[in-house]
């Protein structure tokens, strides 16, 4: 519990904002404050330390659902990290590690600060790795590539293309995130349905343990040596150990690589084309299949189709709209896209062809990167100037639940809250089921942070919980952070979710490592 007198207090129009951190908390170790920063100089060198509060502002900030509330009124706590070190090698972040354990201090990994990354929730030591970015091998023979994880992952795509490869991880973050915030998070891409997630893609780790030894898993594509450890710190969002290297597969950049849209009459038809589709073997690199209502939106249809196509989709009340992708030799691609067609049409679809699917590529990120005078994805329901809340609840079942979920989630939310809408697409697939990005919005609220945070935990409970019921994950690739770690003990069950204490317990007793997140035990 925060009980320090140690705060700054900042009073503006009815609002008191008091500023806090780890070490403010606890006058003992604030004294010793200066000693602490002296150290860390000694370990990274004194032009690789932030302390300057407005700097740690920076690193306090969030991409947080709570998106819109036009009066702050009230007290309110802003945790800033303690300091912001930069090391450069793994021997640094050893060191550092150390240190936190002597003073039992929080470690809280950094990398790209795109918005759905770490917060100093307790404050502590920010570990910013940007300055790790080294490309350490990229062995053609094997096709994989050694890196350290504060790599921004466009840079290292970027390298790779010149030598004549792709790593084919593109994520709606791909020019803002680094390698190691993709795997604590168990990140998706864009081609994840031929390619896999992350941690498909992860041969081998090297991780800084939190008692400061390091951790080094074989670089393998397969065996049987007893657990597979890297699976312990894909996903474990930096509660377990700090991820200093990867070994990655890559790939040839193939020969061909094509996209085709299709219009299906309704969700149903859709869904069981794409089910064929994945259970024919037929590899689709991409595949995306947008619900009514989001194939209606005035975002997707001014963003992401050609005018004719977007008239189209106006005329036909109902219709969900299919981009898929194909890649590698020629002969196979064109075939398996034949064999796609064929199954498509059988489900009533109309072929809007190859142009339109490729303009969909080249328009596919234009939604994360607005310029002026577009539509967003909320703009046809409410103004920009009432409260809402918003998040996307991305979650995982199997296909004969797919439609299920999609509909009671969406059911269960209007009836909760008439100002609300559910809707989204499923993009991430698999032989055995599917994942849905929904956008969940409710407005009409009052203009209270209490209220909307009620509204976000409730709206996200009806969301999570369906998913659940019918067997799913409430979280395909964007992590469970602190927001959604009450959810951890309903997912994996008392028995599940004891084994995960038990190993946060067992690698970090002193509970440095990004205390909080994942359900763990806070400060």
């Amino acid at each position: 519990m925060y009980m320090s007198s140690l705060r700054k207090c900042i009073q503006k129009d009815g609002m008191t904002l008091k500023v806090t951190s780890y070490l403010r908390e606890r006058p003992s170790l604030y004294a010793r404050r200066n000693h602490i920063l002296a150290e860390l100089i000694d370990i990274v060198g004194k032009n690789d330390v932030i302390d300057d509060e407005i700097e740690l502002l920076a690193y306090s900030v969030h991409s947080i659902p709570l998106r819109k509330t036009g009066v702050a009124r009230g007290e309110y706590l802003l945790v800033l990290g303690d300091y912001v070190v930069f090391p450069e090698t793994t021997e640094e972040i050893q060191k550092i590690v150390r240190l936190a354990n002597r003073y039992k201090i929080p470690i809280i990994p950094y990398a790209g600060g795109s918005g759905v990354g770490c917060r100093p929730v307790f404050g502590g030591i920010m570990v910013d790795m940007k300055k790790m970015k080294r490309i350490l091998e990229i062995d053609e023979i094997s096709q994989v590539v050694t890196v350290e994880t504060g790599i921004y992952i466009c840079e290292l795509e970027e390298e790779l293309n010149r030598r004549g490869y792709e790593m084919k991880h593109l994520p709606a973050s791909f020019f803002c995130a680094c390698l190691g915030g993709f795997i604590a998070n168990r990140s998706a891409g864009r081609l994840s349905t031929k390619y896999g997630k992350i941690e498909d893609m992860v041969l081998g780790l090297k991780v800084v343990l939190p008692n400061g030894e390091v951790l080094k898993t074989p670089a393998v594509p397969g065996h049987a040596v007893g657990p597979d450890l890297k699976h312990l710190f894909i996903g474990s969002g930096g509660t377990l150990g700090v991820v200093t290297e990867a070994t990655l597969k890559i790939y040839p950049i193939p020969e061909k690589r094509i996209f085709r849209s299709f219009l299906f009459p309704n969700l149903v038809e859709g869904l069981e084309a794409m089910r064929e589709i994945m259970q024919s073997d037929l590899q689709p690199c991409l595949a995306r299949l947008y619900d009514p209502i989001e194939t209606s939106s005035e975002y997707f249809r001014f963003s992401l189709v050609p005018k004719e196509v977007s008239d189209k989709i106006e005329r036909k009340k109902g219709c969900c709209y299919l981009v898929i992708g194909f890649d590698g030799p020629s002969r196979i691609v064109e075939l398996y896209e034949k064999m796609a067609i064929e199954i498509c049409l059988k489900h009533k679809a109309e072929d809007l062809g190859n142009e339109v699917g490729e303009y969909w590529w080249n328009h596919s990120l234009d939604d994360y990167y607005p310029g002026l005078n577009r539509p967003t994805r909320y703009s046809q329901f409410f103004s920009d100037d009432v409260p809402y809340i918003y998040d996307v609840f991305d979650y995982c079942v199997l296909h004969k639940y797919s439609l299920k979920t999609w509909e009671e989630a969406q059911e269960e939310l209007k009836k909760t809250y008439k100002n609300s809408v559910f809707y989204g697409h499923f993009s991430h697939w698999y032989r055995n089921g599917t994942m849905m990005y929904p956008m969940v919005f409710v407005w009409g609220l009052q203009d209270d942070p209490k209220e909307l945070a009620l509204a976000y935990e409730v709206a996200g409970s009806i969301v999570m919980r369906t998913a659940m019921k019918y067997g799913g994950v409430f979280q395909h690739h964007h992590g469970v952070g602190t927001l959604l770690g009450r959810f951890m003990a309903e997912q994996w069950g008392l028995s599940g979710y004891q084994t995960l204490l038990a190993i946060k317990k067992a690698l970090d007793p002193n509970n440095i490592m990004n205390p909080g997140v994942l359900g763990f035990e806070a400060v």
